[in-house]
Protein backbone atom coordinates (compact mmCIF):
# COMPACT_ATOMS: atom_id res chain seq x y z
CA UNK A 1 0.00 0.00 0.00
CA UNK A 2 2.79 2.48 1.01
CA UNK A 3 4.92 1.56 -2.32
CA UNK A 4 1.40 2.28 -4.54
CA UNK A 5 0.99 5.25 -2.31
CA UNK A 6 4.66 6.49 -2.84
CA UNK A 7 4.63 6.20 -7.05
CA UNK A 8 1.10 7.88 -7.44
CA UNK A 9 2.71 10.86 -5.26
CA UNK A 10 5.73 10.72 -7.84
CA UNK A 11 3.42 10.15 -10.86
CA UNK A 12 1.48 13.34 -9.40
CA UNK A 13 4.32 15.20 -8.54
CA UNK A 14 5.84 14.86 -12.65
CA UNK A 15 2.25 15.62 -13.68
CA UNK A 16 2.14 18.83 -11.86
CA UNK A 17 5.87 20.01 -12.58
CA UNK A 18 5.05 19.30 -16.28
CA UNK A 19 1.64 21.21 -16.68
CA UNK A 20 2.76 24.17 -14.28
CA UNK A 21 6.54 24.42 -15.82
CA UNK A 22 9.21 26.93 -15.44
CA UNK A 23 9.27 28.45 -18.40
CA UNK A 24 10.58 27.09 -22.03
CA UNK A 25 11.77 24.16 -22.51
CA UNK A 26 15.95 23.91 -21.83
CA UNK A 27 18.28 23.89 -24.47
CA UNK A 28 21.00 21.51 -23.42
CA UNK A 29 24.98 21.61 -24.16
CA UNK A 30 24.61 24.43 -27.04
CA UNK A 31 26.93 27.98 -26.13
CA UNK A 32 25.58 31.27 -26.25
CA UNK A 33 25.05 32.83 -29.61
CA UNK A 34 26.43 35.97 -31.06
CA UNK A 35 24.72 38.96 -29.55
CA UNK A 36 22.16 40.69 -32.02
CA UNK A 37 23.15 43.65 -33.51
CA UNK A 38 20.08 45.28 -33.05
CA UNK A 39 21.44 45.68 -29.30
CA UNK A 40 18.16 43.12 -28.04
CA UNK A 41 19.16 41.13 -25.31
CA UNK A 42 18.11 37.92 -26.45
CA UNK A 43 19.03 36.14 -29.94
CA UNK A 44 16.21 33.91 -31.67
CA UNK A 45 17.17 30.70 -33.83
CA UNK A 46 14.22 29.02 -35.84
CA UNK A 47 14.44 25.62 -35.73
CA UNK A 48 11.27 24.26 -37.51
CA UNK A 49 8.46 25.66 -39.30
CA UNK A 50 5.10 24.58 -39.02
CA UNK A 51 2.02 25.52 -41.39
CA UNK A 52 1.27 28.33 -38.39
CA UNK A 53 4.09 28.45 -36.12
CA UNK A 54 7.50 28.84 -35.74
CA UNK A 55 9.86 26.73 -33.06
CA UNK A 56 12.59 28.92 -31.41
CA UNK A 57 15.45 28.70 -29.30
CA UNK A 58 16.17 32.03 -27.22
CA UNK A 59 19.56 32.85 -25.34
CA UNK A 60 19.23 35.72 -22.73
CA UNK A 61 22.12 38.10 -22.67
CA UNK A 62 20.52 39.73 -19.97
CA UNK A 63 21.05 39.51 -15.68
CA UNK A 64 17.31 39.15 -15.38
CA UNK A 65 15.09 36.02 -16.47
CA UNK A 66 12.72 37.54 -19.69
CA UNK A 67 9.16 36.37 -20.19
CA UNK A 68 7.98 38.67 -22.77
CA UNK A 69 8.54 39.40 -26.09
CA UNK A 70 7.71 41.42 -29.07
CA UNK A 71 8.48 39.17 -32.17
CA UNK A 72 9.78 40.15 -36.04
CA UNK A 73 9.83 37.00 -38.37
CA UNK A 74 10.56 36.86 -42.09
CA UNK A 75 9.84 34.00 -44.17
CA UNK A 76 12.30 32.52 -47.14
CA UNK A 77 11.18 29.81 -49.94
CA UNK A 78 13.69 27.43 -51.19
CA UNK A 79 15.63 29.82 -53.95
CA UNK A 80 16.07 32.46 -50.63
CA UNK A 81 13.73 35.14 -51.93
CA UNK A 82 11.07 36.93 -48.93
CA UNK A 83 7.61 35.97 -48.49
CA UNK A 84 4.35 38.13 -48.17
CA UNK A 85 2.13 37.44 -45.27
CA UNK A 86 -1.35 38.01 -45.48
CA UNK A 87 -1.13 38.40 -49.08
CA UNK A 88 -3.47 39.96 -51.11
CA UNK A 89 -4.95 41.52 -48.01
CA UNK A 90 -4.51 45.31 -46.65
CA UNK A 91 -2.29 43.88 -43.86
CA UNK A 92 0.43 42.72 -46.70
CA UNK A 93 3.73 42.75 -45.85
CA UNK A 94 7.46 41.17 -45.94
CA UNK A 95 7.29 40.95 -42.10
CA UNK A 96 5.19 38.95 -39.60
CA UNK A 97 4.75 40.47 -35.77
CA UNK A 98 3.61 38.64 -32.75
CA UNK A 99 3.71 39.77 -29.32
CA UNK A 100 3.87 36.76 -26.04
CA UNK A 101 4.08 36.57 -22.31
CA UNK A 102 3.81 34.12 -19.71
CA UNK A 103 5.65 31.58 -17.40
CA UNK A 104 5.82 29.22 -20.83
CA UNK A 105 8.04 31.30 -22.81
CA UNK A 106 10.42 32.52 -19.53
CA UNK A 107 14.32 32.11 -20.53
CA UNK A 108 16.53 32.45 -17.35
CA UNK A 109 19.35 34.94 -17.49
CA UNK A 110 22.25 33.15 -19.36
CA UNK A 111 20.46 30.27 -20.74
CA UNK A 112 18.62 28.90 -23.64
CA UNK A 113 14.93 28.55 -23.95
CA UNK A 114 12.97 26.58 -26.62
CA UNK A 115 9.34 27.20 -27.20
CA UNK A 116 6.50 27.03 -30.09
CA UNK A 117 4.87 30.55 -31.00
CA UNK A 118 2.27 29.58 -33.00
CA UNK A 119 -1.31 31.42 -34.45
CA UNK A 120 1.41 33.53 -37.47
CA UNK A 121 0.85 33.94 -40.86
CA UNK A 122 3.71 31.17 -42.59
CA UNK A 123 3.05 31.69 -46.35
CA UNK A 124 3.27 28.47 -47.85
CA UNK A 125 6.62 27.47 -49.81
CA UNK A 126 8.27 29.10 -46.35
CA UNK A 127 11.63 26.67 -46.12
CA UNK A 128 13.25 29.24 -43.73
CA UNK A 129 12.34 31.78 -41.37
CA UNK A 130 14.62 35.21 -39.73
CA UNK A 131 13.57 35.88 -36.14
CA UNK A 132 14.05 38.98 -34.20
CA UNK A 133 12.98 40.73 -30.70
CA UNK A 134 12.07 44.08 -31.35
CA UNK A 135 10.46 44.09 -27.15
CA UNK A 136 11.71 42.38 -24.19
CA UNK A 137 10.24 42.07 -20.83
CA UNK A 138 11.95 40.98 -17.69
CA UNK A 139 10.26 38.55 -15.08
CA UNK A 140 10.89 38.41 -10.91
CA UNK A 141 8.24 35.77 -10.85
CA UNK A 142 5.38 37.94 -9.89
CA UNK A 143 5.73 41.29 -12.03
CA UNK A 144 6.70 41.67 -15.87
CA UNK A 145 8.37 44.86 -16.56
CA UNK A 146 9.84 46.39 -20.09
CA UNK A 147 13.66 45.85 -20.21
CA UNK A 148 14.33 46.85 -23.94
CA UNK A 149 12.58 47.83 -27.33
CA UNK A 150 14.13 48.85 -30.91
CA UNK A 151 14.04 52.60 -31.35
CA UNK A 152 10.78 53.21 -33.28
CA UNK A 153 10.93 52.64 -36.93
CA UNK A 154 9.02 51.38 -39.85
CA UNK A 155 6.92 48.01 -38.35
CA UNK A 156 7.00 46.75 -42.19
CA UNK A 157 10.57 47.34 -42.91
CA UNK A 158 13.30 44.49 -41.25
CA UNK A 159 15.73 46.16 -38.68
CA UNK A 160 19.51 46.70 -40.30
CA UNK A 161 21.92 44.40 -38.84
Amino acid sequence: MTRTLTIVSALFSITLAAACGKGGDAVADKPAPAKPATGAPVALEVTAIGKDSVEIDAYDFSDKAVAGYGFLFRYHDKDGKILKVKSGTPFESEIDHMSVSGRRFKVEAGTWGHFTIDHLSVPEGAVKADALVDMVRWTDGTKVEDLWSLPPGNPDQWPAK
